[in-house]
Order: structure tokens, then C-alpha cells, then sequence
């Protein structure tokens, strides 16, 4: 329809012809790639999301670790306090206590009285929950952990007689019921040992009594339950903790160094004494304890 010649025409439509296809490709090839970009910026907004959620999820993680280390520092806070408590007030009882009956007595009593006020501070919390009332403030008491009655044993130690291992590795040069003159008897065994020697506990239990006490140096008292207590004396260190379970056979000492007498070097061997206890009463050590080539009577 254009006012041209026809040759002029025929030369545009050849020119059309050909350019056309290219064009078309073109413009795919330009659909295809906002099809693309498309795409992609769906997978970023995704991917966003994604991680938005992921950064609210690490946020409340944070904020739980957050309260869970304040909750463990309070915790340890705590239980440092309580054993500091515990500590002194077993230092009072050794002061108080005559002999090792007398201390094993004191300690059982204490135990007792504490189970007894956390039973009742657990009743008087439980009916005041059901009625729906604020308890008043209590006095509060020490239920240091090594005081507080009772403690999960992995075994029963009435079962193990002849099978427990001995404290350390030495030779005995005491043995239970000898005459010590004026009357008295021994009521354990002596270990003589190593400068150094590592000391074990006997058998599963909970450290009730872990210092110093009158005659004995480092004592060492382990309730192994079933009213059975293994009595160590005569470390240079003790390991174990006050109110901590021990296993069978767990490092809880050593004994003295040769060149820890004062600072002077001493060719004296250390002694270990042991003590079993049930209900308060010596019995005989040597028929609990597993003989081994390690250990000999001398």
C-alpha cells in the first residue's frame, strides 16, 4: 500500500523474510531469560525466608543457652555453697566427735535429720500446692549433698564379700582384732605401701566424711549402703569430693611422698589403715577384699 515501486516492494518483503526469524529468536531468547530471572529471584525470596527463619531459630536458641548458662552457674553457685557448708560443718563434727564410732554416729544423725526435714519440706510444698497456697518462708538448713541420706550404688555390697579389690597396693602389717596393748584391739587392717601410692575405694558408694581427724591424718569415709562404710586413713591427699558417688575401684587419694615429711626425705614406707563398718560396728576387712599378688600378709 506504500506509494513505491514494485521492486521497491519486493526488496522490502525479501529483507523482511529474513530479518523476521531472527527477531523471533531474539525475543524468545529474551522470554526465556525473564523466565530465568523469574526463577531466580523466586529461589532468592525462598532462600530468604529460609534463612529468616533460620536466624529467629538461632535467636531463640541463643536466648535458651543464654538462660540455661545462667541456670548452670546459678547451679554451681549453689552447689559450691553447699558444699563449703557441707565442709564446715563436717569440720565441726570431727571437733565434736571422740572417736570414730562417735564421728560415723554423728554423721548418720545428721543424714537422718536432714532426710527427715527434706521429706517434710517436700509434703508441706506438695499440700500447699493441692490447696493452692503460697507457703511461708522457712528456716532454711544446710542439706549439704554429702549430708542428704541415701545414694543410688550400682551393686550390692553384701553380694561382693571376697570380690572387693584392696584400697592399695602394699603389705599387710596389721591385722584385724591384734593386741595393741592396754586392752585395746585393732579394728581394721594396715596397708604398708609406696611413697605416692594410689589409693581406690573398695567399692561403690557416696563420700560422707573427707579431712582431717584427730589421730588418723587424712580420713577418708565412703557409705556404701545396706549400712556397710569403708573408713581410709592415713592419706597425704583425698581426691574425692565430699557428697560425691565413687565407683568401684576410682582413684580417690595418695599417699604420702617420701620427701613429704616436713620437707625432709624419710625412708619410712606409708601406711594405709582400712576400716569396714556395718551398722557402726568393725568387722573384719581381709574376708571382703579379693586376694591378689600385689597385696600380701606380712
Amino acid at each position: 500500500v506504500q506509494p513505491m515501486a514494485p521492486e521497491d516492494m519486493v526488496r522490502s518483503a525479501i529483507l523482511l523474510r529474513a530479518a523476521v526469524p531472527q527477531l523471533e529468536r531474539n525475543a524468545q531468547s529474551l522470554r526465556d531469560d525473564l523466565d530465568g530471572l523469574r526463577f531466580a529471584r523466586a529461589r532468592v525470596e525462598e532462600r530468604r525466608t529460609v534463612l529468616d527463619r533460620a536466624a529467629d531459630a538461632l535467636r531463640t536458641e541463643q536466648i535458651n543457652l543464654n538462660k540455661l548458662y545462667n541456670r548452670k552457674a546459678a547451679t554451681r553457685a549453689e552447689a559450691i555453697s553447699k558444699n563449703r557448708a557441707a565442709l564446715s560443718q563436717m569440720r565441726e563434727l570431727a571437733k565434736k566427735a571422740s572417736s570414730l564410732r562417735d564421728l560415723l554416729s554423728k554423721i548418720e544423725q545428721s543424714r537422718s535429720e536432714l532426710a527427715a526435714l527434706s521429706a517434710a519440706g517436700a509434703r508441706q510444698t506438695s499440700l500447699s500446692a493441692r490447696e493452692n497456697i503460697t507457703p511461708h518462708k522457712q528456716n532454711t538448713y544446710i542439706t549439704a549433698p554429702a549430708l542428704e541420706g541415701g545414694t543410688e550404688l550400682l551393686g550390692s555390697i553384701s553380694k561382693a564379700r571376697g570380690q572387693l579389690p584392696f584400697p592399695v597396693v602394699g603389705r599387710v602389717i596389721g591385722l584385724y582384732g591384734q593386741d595393741l596393748g592396754s586392752g585395746l584391739s585393732r579394728k581394721g587392717i594396715s596397708i604398708e605401701t609406696r611413697g605416692g601410692a594410689q589409693v581406690i575405694s573398695p567399692f561403690d558408694g557416696k563420700v560422707v566424711f573427707s579431712g582431717p581427724f584427730r589421730g588418723y591424718g587424712q580420713l577418708l569415709i565412703i557409705d556404701h549402703g545396706e549400712g556397710y562404710h569403708s573408713l581410709l586413713a592415713g592419706l597425704a591427699n583425698i581426691d574425692a569430693q565430699l557428697g560425691n558417688p565413687v565407683l568401684a575401684g576410682e582413684p580417690v587419694g595418695t599417699m604420702l611422698e617420701a620427701t613429704q615429711d616436713g620437707g625432709q626425705k624419710t625412708d619410712d614406707a606409708p601406711v594405709l589403715y582400712v576400716e569396714f563398718r556395718r551398722n557402726n560396728e568393725p568387722v573384719n576387712p581381709l574376708p571382703w577384699l579379693a586376694a591378689r599378688k600385689g597385696n600380701r600378709q606380712g
